[in-house]
């Protein structure tokens, strides 16, 4: 047997051009796959997790240094260099590599590599797998620099992210001492304790909130084991809730204890309780045919009521009863003319058919009335039928739409009011709009009050709510959120338009005509980022207060008199 010779790496990487002059010089990443972690998994098994990584990286920066010195011009500007690597990687179809971020004070640098030939399309499997790459960036970067340089990958496709993101930073783990095999051992040992332990902590965190939807431990955790089993028993015990709540009272429970006899005992009376309202029901059918004998009673009550009382035959849809019907010549007739002429919706309801027990239902009549209609069935002198007893709500509806108006519009100005502007931004920051709000406050209002008197006070506030109002659309929203504040929202993301829109209006209402005195306001605008926004109401509404103060300050140097 011939003696082993120490070779450098290069003279393994000299390829000559017939030694696959049939096949190519590419092979796919299945089989490089098969070669790495078919040797990560006996390195493994020899020296340990510790000892396998260690070595997984160290080969993996001595190949960066080896790349970086033969294939990469080193001379290059740090931009123009990773723009050659870059080129280089994806010629190589090793990855596609990006820099995210780098510090120039450190030298921190965050990259990605995405569809790499170490791990993207692996499944999920809880662990970062790329330690060959963390060394090739290593010591790609500990050659073009000259400082010794670690990466560590902290995102990784295994993990379930989409790419493989390192952090490397100034610091020399590749000249450390290894510590013995006992140690490293004992260190992987420990990390995986460490691990487990971290597992166990979630794992129980989600249980104790209820989530039985959460993904069982991996197998090789024991620590879990009691809590996969409890797992386990609580997604059967919830099935079986779900079956008694459909009325399978035949459910029992026998493997949690105390819990177990409770929940037993629970079903027995639930299956009682059935049986019993089962007799209820019984005696509450005797009881309805009784009722059913004084419908005529009923009827007669009704006839001398305002509301509509229709009894209609379910099957032939024929009018079996109707108290707005006169006696006289009228029993072959469908529809009497009292109800042809208020009544225009009468086909509805005597084509209505429905197996609702009871439903109540509005429609609209001529002449913007309403009517709010009560239907359900009955049995009608062996008819079965539907009565529908129709009610004039038109009062009642020109009520509501009254103090609803009301309740949103502000009585001095006409515009909306505080309630309608903070249920309007609920309503733009849970659908997450592109908005822009402009924050405004009427300056000097307070003098205008007391030395004009209040009624020139109103006047002052209406001459700048007409203001803004001729300035805007119809369709944008403005709001007196307060004596002197006021808030306008805009659809889209146009911050920049309209400050130069609201200091137009301002020079305008500064430059005078609208009073004997001066008249000023404050404003401040703020962008809403639509879905990618992170503030809530109070938040948005302090940023613009924040900005509105910037310009109040500069009104008040330019009119003193005016803000005292």
């Amino acid at each position: 047997m011939k003696t082993q010779i120490d070779r450098p790496l290069a003279d393994y990487l000299q390829t000559q051009i017939n030694g696959r002059e049939n096949l190519g010089d590419e092979i796919p990443v299945e089989v490089y796959r098969l070669m790495e972690y078919s040797l990560r998994e006996e390195l493994g098994e020899q020296l340990g997790r510790g000892g396998q990584i260690r070595i997984f990286r160290n080969a993996g920066y001595r190949a960066g240094k080896y790349f970086a010195g033969k294939d990469l011009d080193l001379s290059l500007p740090f931009p123009e260099f990773t723009a050659q690597l870059q080129k280089k990687l994806e010629n190589l179809r090793m990855g596609v590599l990006r820099i995210e971020r780098m510090d120039e004070d450190t030298g921190k640098i965050i990259l990605t590599v995405s569809e790499d030939a170490d791990c993207s399309g692996l499944p999920i499997l809880g662990e970062t797998v790329c330690n060959y790459e963390e060394g090739f960036i290593s010591g790609v970067l500990t050659v073009y620099t000259g400082k010794p340089y670690t990466a560590i990958e902290i995102d990784c496709w295994a993990t379930g992210d989409r790419v493989c993101r390192f952090q490397a930073e100034v610091k020399d783990s590749f000249g450390d001492s290894e510590p013995g095999e006992p140690c490293r051992e004992l260190k992987y040992d420990f990390q995986s304790l460490k691990k487990e332990v971290e597992e166990l902590i979630a794992y129980s965190a989600e249980l104790s909130k209820g989530n039985l939807s959460v993904d069982f431990p991996s197998k090789d955790n024991h620590l879990c084991e009691n809590l996969k089993n409890l797992h386990a028993n609580l997604n059967h015990l919830a099935w079986q809730a779900q079956q008694v709540a459909r009325g399978d009272y035949s459910q029992q429970v026998a493997y949690l204890g105390d819990f177990s006899a409770a929940f037993n005992e629970m079903t027995k009376q639930l299956k009682e309780r059935e049986a019993q309202l089962r007799g209820e029901a019984l005696k509450a059918k005797n009881r309805v045919e009784a009722i059913e004998s004084y419908n005529e009673l009923m009827v007669a009550m009704l006839s001398k009521r305002e509301e509509w009382l229709l009894v209609v035959d379910r099957d032939t849809k024929e009018i079996l009863y109707c108290n707005k019907r006169e006696e006289k010549g009228m029993a072959d007739e469908q529809i009497c003319a009292t109800c042809k002429k208020r009544l225009p919706f009468h086909r509805e309801l005597i084509k209505w058919n429905s197996d609702e027990q009871y439903k109540v239902w509005e429609l609209a009549g001529e002449a913007d009335t309403y009517y709010r209609i009560t239907s359900f069935p009955i049995e009608w002198k062996e008819h079965a039928s539907y009565v529908h007893i129709i009610v004039d709500i038109t009062d009642e509806k020109q009520t509501a739409h009254t103090l609803a108006s009301k309740a949103y519009h502000d009585a001095g100005t006409g515009i909306r009011n505080r309630l309608f502007f903070e249920e309007y931004m609920e309503k733009i920051l849970r659908e997450g709009q592109d908005t822009t709000l402009c924050y405004l406050d009427l300056d000097g209002l307070k003098y205008v009050n007391d030395t004009y008197g209040h009624l020139e006070g109103d006047t002052y506030i209406q001459n700048f709510v007409e203001l803004i109002k001729a300035n805007f659309r119809s369709e944008d929203t403005f709001a007196r959120i307060g004596g002197d504040e006021f808030c306008l929202v805009l659809s889209g993301s146009i911050k920049e338009l309209i400050e130069r829109k609201m200091a137009e209006i301002l020079k305008e209402f500064q430059k005078g005509g609208f009073a004997e005195y001066r008249c000023s306001f404050s404003y401040g605008v703020v962008g809403i980022d639509g879905r990618n926004n992170t503030l809530s109401y109070d938040e948005i509404l302090k940023e613009a207060d924040e900005i509105m103060y910037e310009c109040k300050r500069r009104n008040k140097e330019q009119y003193p008199e005016l803000m005292r």
